[in-house]
């Protein structure tokens, strides 16, 4: 009763977008706030009852939680199995069942398919049409993983994401048309991994300025100018390459953009440790791994080794 009463209490600083059903709600705002501010211990069980009553926005963030890792905190990762799949899944099968699969959201619904591997190039798209740009990114990127074909066929097609026409260009190399690949690189600023993706060098200090200024580099940006300002280029290609590179680079972000835009969920403290959450999850934190981390910047490389200790 003390807990909900706490929650009804705290009213929204930033609302979430109408067009997800239930995020009007006093008692999922209270609780979104909460987990944005990485308060897991009172958000996700709070969530969690409100996904069983049916609010389909916390069914959202609840499920995303339990299907992307870097949305995880130490308190949730103390929790026993059973506990865990008692907050963040409905019941049903051998180990629950998501809640997004309870979910009537177009842009849920897709990403589903592409997690069920039976989305296409065009359902990557259309969650670009809807303003997933992070999902649209994140689909696109799967879907060449399980080898999929026929980028090419959308060079003029403006709903490909500028920032991962690599996959477009890749395919024009594998066809052999070298002019082609070669007016793309041209025209690239000298900077942006896309090129090395297409076998170009890039330089370290073009790196940092292209990450400065990148539409990807919102959370990390976020989070390097609040804890790193001093060295907040070298800070961002630590993370660059702590993250695993380009492709992991370019899936950060916001759970959904139809709850929180990219840049409210970079500047919380929940968009911060989650950027550097999915550092963690690409390797284990070894002296080895963190050395050459520290190398491009000791500040970023702290700050991975202190998230890391609260795990």
């Amino acid at each position: 009763m003390l807990i909900r009463l706490f929650l009804l209490i705290l009213l929204s600083t930033n609302p979430a977008r109408a067009e997800v059903a239930g995020v009007e709600a006093l008692e999922f705002q209270a609780a979104f706030q909460l987990w944005l501010q990485d308060n897991e211990e009172i958000a996700l069980p709070a969530l969690a009852h409100l996904a069983r009553q049916g609010n389909e926005a916390a069914r959202i963030v609840v499920g995303a939680v339990d299907k992307t890792a870097p949305l995880q905190g130490p308190w949730l990762a103390l929790q026993s199995k059973r506990r865990r799949i008692e907050l963040l899944r409905d019941k049903g099968g051998l180990s629950g069942t998501s809640w997004l699969r309870h979910v009537d959201h177009e842009a849920i619904r897709l990403w589903l398919e592409v997690l069920d591997s039976k989305a296409g190039i065009e359902d990557a798209l259309r969650l670009a049409d809807l303003g997933e740009a992070r999902l649209a990114r994140l689909a696109l990127i799967a879907l060449e993983a399980r080898q999929t074909n026929g980028y090419a066929a959308y060079d003029e097609d403006p709903r490909f994401p500028q920032s991962v026409r690599y996959l477009i260009w890749r395919e024009w190399q594998k066809a052999g048309d070298v002019g082609a690949v070669s007016r793309i690189v041209s025209s690239l600023a000298p900077g942006d991994p896309q090129r090395a993706l297409l076998n170009q060098s890039v330089r370290r200090s073009e790196l940092q300025d292209f990450l400065l200024s990148s539409d990807l580099a919102v959370p990390m940006k976020a989070l390097c100018s609040a804890e790193c300002p001093a060295t907040a280029g070298a800070c961002m290609e630590a993370g660059f390459q702590a993250i695993g590179g380009y492709r992991r680079y370019a899936t950060q972000g916001t759970p959904l953009a139809a709850l929180i835009s990219e840049a409210d969920f970079a500047a919380t403290p929940r968009g911060r440790k989650s950027t550097l959450r999915r550092a963690m999850t690409y390797a284990f934190l070894t002296e080895g791994r963190l050395r050459p981390i520290a190398r491009l910047d000791a500040c970023f490389a702290e700050l991975l080794l202190e998230e890391g200790q609260n795990f």
